[in-house]
């Protein structure tokens, strides 16, 4: 017996501020359009500061994504840089805030840029 295919998703992802008002406004666009998911931009969020993770804020955005019959990914912040020695620890912390904030807003799926290696070499 072969296994089932998974659902098939349709989605978009946000571009707007990352805050409920700009969030649902979007959310409901994206309803409207016949979006089955969203992949939901934490980079314009406060979901994490300074490598932690603001339990307020995700707790508001996670009353916003419940109003919604979609499913959802989500898009890790932009400055991530796993490779910068200087600041290694704090990028870690927000990685792993990220992980955190992306679970328990039920998003299966979190989308990371490991970052940028200068290339000091010249050839």
């Amino acid at each position: 017996m072969d296994a089932p295919s998974p659902p098939l998703l349709f989605g978009l992802s946000t571009v707007e501020a990352c805050e409920p008002e700009p969030l649902a406004r979007e959310l409901e666009a994206f309803v409207a359009a016949g979006c089955t998911a969203a992949e939901i931009s934490l980079q314009h969020s406060f979901t994490v500061r300074g490598g932690k993770v603001n339990t307020a804020e995700v707790t508001a955005i996670g009353q916003v994504l419940a109003r919604f019959p979609l499913r959802y990914t989500t898009h890790g912040p932009l400055a991530l840089n796993l490779m910068d020695a200087d600041h290694h620890e704090l990028h870690v912390g927000v990685a792993q805030a990220s992980i955190e904030v992306a679970a328990a807003l039920g998003s299966s799926v979190l989308v990371v840029h490991g970052g940028v290696w200068p290339n000091t070499k010249s050839f």
